[in-house]
């Protein structure tokens, strides 16, 4: 383990700090080399305090993984590096705090991909063993049970321009027992699409898909095991093929639902809202993030009173964040609470 040693330029913003707190996290390989210069984004984990992400290693070319520790040092822990960025995820464990991500024979393909753990503090990996076989990435892990992807071999590809591809199936497994439990898929307006966001809390799980469709709704979901899929909210993306609109960074901290809303639609919006788990409220933080860039805005995730984020390769961390409460969204036209 080393430290890394970063420069923090701090500003004040009203009451609240802005710190850079890594400057440069990198990009990954293109997910494909024909779609202009797309690439994989690197997205920041937060749980008890520790924040995990990726950060580009520039003697390989691959990615490390960084960790941030309550007491804000930052070291880079002796596991693997990753050819593309970490799809790295924060919860509780027995054990205190765990960070899971996945390790792929092709990280393009998400193909040979299995899950690992990663003990807080004391930085011991192991793999997980989840029943079923199959290529697994994007996990979650909440109190001895995980949530994760399994790629689907009949899924179509991912390019958002073809209609009806599904790559992925949603799984979760209590740790130890001897089958995983699939969950059924949401649909909008017919085409399940991808799974771009995850988080578990209890046995819930709570995640953002994008259908690969023309026209379609993004949406923010929940479901536990035996239920079906319950929408919270949802994104019209008319303008999908134009810009990208969806929700970011699925977390749960503190009895809220976190997601970034990012709606390129006619007079849409860019915020940061809450929803709770166990009442109907919904919040909208006051506080913004500077002048986004347009596509550069990647990951927004709490971290205690304050939040961190990714805007444009760029980490930073803001100290506290102002909320107002705003109306629990309602189902779209044309809409049941289980799909579009």
């Amino acid at each position: 383990m080393r430290s890394l040693a970063l420069a923090l330029a701090v500003v004040a913003l009203g009451a609240a700090k802005t710190a850079v707190i890594d400057p440069d996290v990198g990009c990954g390989p293109q997910l494909d080399p024909s779609s202009g210069g797309v690439c994989q984004p690197v997205t920041v984990a937060a749980y008890g305090g520790w924040a995990a992400w990726s950060r580009a290693d520039p003697k390989t070319g691959d990615f490390e993984l960084v960790l941030r520790d309550p007491a804000g040092q930052i070291s880079t822990p002796a596991v693997g590096e990753r050819d593309s960025p970490f799809d790295v995820s924060l919860g509780p464990s027995g054990r205190g705090v765990v960070a899971v991500y996945s390790r792929c024979a092709d990280t393009i393909t998400l193909q040979g991909c299995s899950i690992y753990e990663l003990t807080l503090p004391s930085r011991s990996e192991r793999t997980v063993p989840i029943p079923g076989g199959g290529s697994l990435h994007e996990p979650a892990i909440w109190d001895g049970r995980i949530a994760f992807l399994r790629r689907n071999p009949g899924g179509g590809d991912e390019d958002p321009a073809i209609s009806g591809p599904r790559p992925d199936d949603l799984y979760e497994w209590r740790i130890g027992s001897p089958a995983t439990t699939p969950l059924p898929f949401p649909a909008s307006f017919g085409h399940p699409g991808a799974v771009i966001g995850l988080a578990l809390h209890g046995d819930t799980v709570y995640f953002a898909n994008s259908p690969h469709y023309i026209v379609a709704l993004e949406g923010l979901w929940s479901q536990s095991p035996g239920r079906a899929p319950h929408l919270i909210d949802s994104i019209s993306a008319g303008q999908g093929g134009l810009c990208p609109s969806w929700f970011l960074s699925p977390v749960i901290a503190g009895g809220w639902l976190y997601a970034f809303h990012l709606d390129c639609s006619q007079n849409g919006e860019r915020r940061w809202q809450r929803y709770s788990l166990t009442t109907s409220a919904t919040e909208a933080a006051t506080t913004g993030f500077g002048n986004v860039t347009d596509g550069g805005l990647l990951s927004v995730i709490p971290l205690g009173r304050g939040v961190l984020w990714i805007d444009d390769g760029v980490l930073r961390d803001r100290s506290s964040v102002a909320w107002r409460s705003v109306g629990r969204p309602g189902e779209p036209a044309g809409c049941h609470e289980t799909h579009c």
